[in-house]
């Protein structure tokens, strides 16, 4: 038995073409390549877990992130026109291993994800200096 095309109801289309051009604008592939002031978010979330390693993921990591000052609302139109919920500001996501115990408070706006995110949407945060870890 085949199922009706509309049982679900009209399919919702997004535009995701302004997305997909910000990420090509923003996105970072290394952690030297975020705004000093995302790598110091992430560096103090980083030492939140002593000894486990810890990614910057999400938008951030994406490109299709939004600051407190975005002109012109290019940033929430796009994200808009491509099916995202809005927002004022993008918060700082992060992952860590499930079993990793956290020490301290973390950052204002920080989020840990705990689901499945591409490697190539994960990048590292730096926990070693000259083999000592930072923190």
């Amino acid at each position: 038995m085949k199922t009706a095309p509309d049982k679900w109801g009209t399919p919702i289309k997004y535009d995701v073409s302004d997305l997909v051009e910000l990420r090509k604008m923003r996105g970072v592939k290394a952690f030297d390549e975020f705004p000093k002031a995302t790598q110091e978010i992430y560096l103090a979330v980083a030492k939140c877990f002593p000894g486990w390693q810890v990614w910057a993921v999400g938008s951030r990591v994406r490109g299709d992130y939004i600051d407190k000052i975005d002109y012109g609302r290019f940033v929430q139109k796009a994200r808009a026109k491509a099916g995202m919920k809005p927002k004022d500001e993008s918060d700082f996501d992060f992952m860590v291993a499930p079993d990793a115990v956290q020490v301290g408070e973390l950052p204002p706006n920080t989020e840990r994800l705990k689901c499945r995110i591409p490697e190539s949407e994960k990048i590292e945060i730096p926990i070693f200096q000259n083999g000592m870890e930072l923190g």
